[in-house]
């Protein structure tokens, strides 16, 4: 099972509004450990939030407040933790 299949199981966990499985069950299914998916998880949403960033940046006018602009553009759970 390769990254596509880990990627399949892990996607659900970017949408703070969808209900995510456990980690346990998705360690289960990748033959992984608890730890590894959480973590997985972690890296997964850091690397999302910071190219999201970087998105809404880009749309930005200059002189505009790169930190202040992505709550009109995205909900705020999105950030969290970044």
């Amino acid at each position: 099972r390769g990254r596509l299949a880990a990627w399949r199981e892990l996607k659900d966990f970017l949408d703070p509004d969808d209900a995510a499985p456990a980690y346990t069950e998705v360690a289960a299914k990748l033959g992984q450990t608890e730890n590894t998916i959480a973590a997985a998880v972690h890296r997964m949403r850091q690397e999302f939030r910071t190219l999201l960033r970087q998105e809404v940046a880009d749309t930005l006018a200059a002189g505009e407040d790169r930190e202040k602009a992505p709550d009109r553009f995205v909900p705020r759970q999105y950030f969290i933790g970044g």
